[in-house]
């Protein structure tokens, strides 16, 4: 689904809530707008973002449209005011390459059009690199940037190409410096490679292409600056910036994220917040059921995929719940029971323990023994066991007078308790070990389905 948000409903739809002619000029709707209501431009743009019912129209057919404003001014002020309503970004100036150069929590980057980082907003100082007309290297395609990092002990300057990679870094602090030496290197190659050379010595190794990337360089779709995470795109660079400590996808286009001291968020695909979680943990997605387990309080419940509550959090549990089967075990008041994916009670909260299902069955615990129930909560094995594990090909292993052995899905013990302690059957076998007697030396080994020694 793409991104909801508050949109320039007049631009695609009719008083009537008809759908109008995509061509519907949105710079004839701000115009509109501000001579009507003696509105500045910004007051226009801005009263129309905010006071719009919220349609499903992607954010990215609304810059288009602003992409079709022909007055550059207005085109400009059309997009400042919306990114800034939108998520804080403050448009600083447009770059000849159709990029913007801006501004988000004091620090600069580089925003593409569509309202993507192209360099992340990390930067004290940063500035298109403008080279001396006499040297200019007149094939370089696109832009490079003279940058500076914040200061913590030291000030760092660097050269980044059009993508934001770091291509030289200097530690002397000296901004101007940096930008004196760059602006009469020349893009010169060696073996085929590709760097910026000042007089004799390489201000950028030629380590590169033509574009200064490095050759066959792909994004991946998770990265990380330093400890911080955000997720890049193949081609159109950071779609949600590394300033998270934490980032988890959730389908193909849900984001969950985690900030130091600050709210969980859920952010569509294109990297805006649509929901803060007010939770004290997001214990993990469920993508077969497109479901997030959540708790607070030491309670557990599920939320949607937009955010909303599926299956109230109230819900406590000896460790974090999870559908089996469909059907998740939980805990009311002092009693267990399961819920299914809706949060219907499916069997009903009766018993002392619980464990997740199987194979269609689950172990639980009532009147101190323990037994085996069916999806519908039907007893299919009887509570008169010490213990039990879960089935497994066919067979679960039950406790009798301190002895473990197996029972089939029918209640039948088919291999008796003789055994200190076993495991789950897998590939057809039992890894069992038997106890230590008088007579007889404790030895770990595999049994069949039949009990026989493999």
């Amino acid at each position: 689904m793409d991104a909801i948000i508050p949109l320039f409903f007049p631009l695609f739809f009719d008083k009537d809530n008809n759908p109008r002619n995509s061509s519907f000029l949105l710079e004839q709707q701000i115009m509109e707008h501000a001579s009507s209501k003696g509105d500045s431009l910004n007051e226009a743009i801005r009263e129309i973002a905010e006071e719009l019912y919220v349609k499903s129209i992607p954010d990215r057919d609304i810059i288009k449209e602003m992409d079709k404003i022909s007055d550059p001014k207005l085109r400009f002020k059309a997009k400042q005011v919306y990114f800034e309503s939108k998520s804080k970004i403050q448009l600083i100036k447009e770059l000849p390459s159709g990029q913007f150069m801006a501004k988000m929590n004091n620090c600069l980057g580089v925003l593409l059009s569509e309202g993507f980082w192209r360099i992340l907003p990390i930067y004290d100082r940063l500035e298109v690199l403008e080279f001396d007309p006499a040297t200019a290297p007149d094939f370089i395609s696109a832009d490079l940037f003279i940058a500076q990092l914040p200061a913590k002990r030291e000030r760092y300057n660097c050269i980044l190409n059009h993508l934001g990679d770091t291509l030289m870094i200097s530690r002397d602090g000296v901004f101007e410096g940096i930008r004196e030496r760059a602006i009469k290197s020349k893009k010169t190659s060696e073996n085929g490679l590709w760097g910026l050379k000042n007089l004799e010595d390489w201000l950028v190794e030629p380590i590169y292409d033509q574009n200064l990337v490095r050759p066959g360089y792909n994004y991946k779709r998770f990265s990380k600056l330093g400890n911080y995470g955000g997720v890049k795109t193949e081609s159109d660079g950071w779609l949600i910036p590394p300033i998270y400590g934490r980032i988890r996808v959730y389908g193909d286009a849900y984001y969950l994220v985690e900030k130091f001291k600050e709210p969980n968020r859920l952010l569509d695909r294109w990297g805006a917040c649509f929901k803060e979680l007010d939770f004290d943990k997001i214990c993990y997605f469920d993508m077969k059921h497109s479901l997030v387990c959540v708790q607070k309080d030491n309670k557990f419940g599920w939320l949607d995929k937009q955010g909303n509550i599926v299956i109230e959090v109230k819900f406590s549990s000896d460790n974090e719940p999870s559908f089996k089967d469909g059907l998740a075990k939980v805990k009311l008041g002092d009693k267990y029971g399961f819920v299914d994916t809706k949060g219907k009670v499916i069997i009903e909260f009766k018993y002392e323990k619980a464990k997740d299902f199987s194979e269609g069955y689950a172990s639980v615990k009532l009147a101190g023994k323990w037994g085996f129930v069916d999806a519908e909560g039907k007893r299919v094995v009887d509570f008169k066991y010490e213990d039990s594990g879960k089935f497994s090909e066919g067979y679960a292993s039950v406790k009798l007078a301190g002895k473990w052995g197996f029972v089939d899905k029918n209640g039948k013990l088919i291999i008796p308790c003789n055994y200190l302690s076993v495991d789950d059957f897998s590939g057809g076998r039992a890894s069992v070990c038997k106890a230590e007697t008088f007579f007889t030396k404790g030895e770990t080994f595999y049994i069949d389905k039949q009990g026989n020694k493999v």
